[in-house]
């Protein structure tokens, strides 16, 4: 659903960005809960972390679409690569 937001012509007239905005907040509150529980780096800012889950969801769904990955293995792909990074 986050992927495609931006693509769906039924979000009209700031809707999109209402969406948007609204989605942001969620994954910044999700960082900075994580941040304080110690599951997400504290030294970076929870701006990040949002810009960098926010494109990687992106990536997974691109990837999905073009059939490089399950859309069943993409939620299990995305979590791996947010907790274990690529190293």
């Amino acid at each position: 659903q986050y992927a495609f937001l931006l693509l769906d012509p039924a979000l009209e007239d700031g809707a999109a960005d209402q969406e948007y905005a609204g989605l942001t907040a969620q994954l910044t509150a999700f960082v900075r809960r994580g941040q304080a529980t110690g599951a997400f780096r504290a030294d970076l800012p929870a701006a990040w972390h949002v810009t960098a889950l926010s494109y990687l969801l992106l990536a997974a769904a691109e990837a999905v679409r073009l059939g490089e990955i399950g859309y069943r293995a993409a939620p299990g792909l995305v979590v791996e690569t947010v907790m274990h990074g690529m190293g």
